[in-house]
Formats: C-alpha cells, structure tokens, sequence
C-alpha cells in the first residue's frame, strides 16, 4: 500500500476489514467462486470472468458456479454489450445486488464459497480483495498491480501469458493483456483441492 500511496498512511487499511474466520460450506460436486461487480472501470475485468466461467462449463465436467455480488446490469461503456446477455441467460451464474454492508445474506453467500477471483489490471490497493479476504476466502488472481504484495501466498498469482509492459491501459481504458483460461482453471482447482492449506495462508496476512 505504501508504495502505491505514499502520501496516505499506511498502517491502517482504510475499508476497514477485519478478520472474520467463517466455516466455510464446501461442495465436492462443483466449484463455487465469488467476485464483486465493477460497471465503470474496465480494468477490473468482470467481462473477462463472466467469460471464462462460460469457457469453463462449455468445455469441463467439473462445473463452476460465479456469484457475482453487487451486480447493478451494467458494464463499462467499452465491453460489448452481450456481456449483460450472457450474465442474464447464464445458469451458472447468481447475481446480487449492491449492498451497503456485508450482510448476512452476503455472508451466507460468501460461507458457501470456496475462494473468490480476480482479473484487475493495475489496481493499487482494491477493497474487495481485502475484504473478501477478510473472510477467509483465498484467491485466484493475476499478477498486476498491488495484488501480488497484498495477496502473496493466500492463494495463487498467475503471469499474463504476454508481457504486460507491452499495454497501456489503466482503469478507463480497454487495451489488457489475454487472460489463459487453462491456467485459471488449474489454480482453481489447486485451491479447491487444498482448501484449509489456503485457508491458513489467508489466516496469516492478518496477523
């Protein structure tokens, strides 16, 4: 956070989240994710995840199911509008509204998932990485940004397969490096298979 944020302190994490150890419920039939919708910066890449969670239960036995919390039926002005479609048609994914706090109908949703996702580019310091790992949940997420020093080993970081310094884009733009659903598929399942393994790592960045 410092680096990102020299003139701010440091010490404290201004969103406020706090460690809360849940049991989580988990499914050995499918895979349950969790993200927090974003409609105006496409750097957060929601698209992308609405994408492979298509890729995924189009080609694969092994079914994932996205809760996408705080979803208000919009994306940004630069992704193509079937993305809405796809979101709505979609049987593998629930949306949720926006919400003021969490909730005890997000924290049920959050107790049956098994780790949640993230494709932001370039984000400094996103709130709800933190607080969704507040809650115990690991993550799968690339490596841009501040998430590799916030995340570290509570979950695992994946390379953009070219190399980022090749783009420009920041929070407003649309011009990202490809996502590789193969290798998000398998930091997935790394997870889901060793579940309370991560689940310490998470434990341990709040300490």
């Amino acid at each position: 956070y410092k680096d990102f944020f020299s003139n701010k302190p440091y010490d404290i994490i201004l969103n406020g989240a706090y460690f809360k150890k849940i049991k989580h419920k988990l499914n050995t039939e499918f895979i349950n994710v969790i993200a927090i919708h974003d409609s105006y910066r496409p750097s957060k890449r929601i698209d992308e995840i609405v994408k492979f969670i298509n890729w995924n239960n189009d080609k694969n036995k092994k079914k994932i199911y996205l809760s996408l919390l705080g979803f208000d039926n919009k994306f940004p002005d630069s992704v193509s509008k079937n993305i809405i479609d796809l979101v709505n048609s979609n049987n593998y994914i629930k949306t949720y509204p926006r919400f003021k706090d969490f909730n005890s109908q997000i924290e049920q949703i959050i107790y049956e998932s098994d780790l949640a996702i993230s494709f932001s580019y370039r984000d400094a310091c996103p709130n709800t990485v933190i607080e969704l790992m507040s809650y115990s949940l690991p993550f799968v997420y690339y490596k841009s940004g501040g998430l590799p020093e916030i995340i570290k080993d509570a979950g695992i970081g994946l390379t953009f397969p070219n190399s980022e310094k090749y783009y420009t884009s920041h929070r407003f733009e649309n011009d990202f490096p490809s996502i590789n659903y193969p290798d998000v598929l398998k930091a997935i399942i790394e997870i889901k298979n060793n579940r309370n393994h991560y689940e310490k790592k998470v434990l341990n960045r709040f300490k």
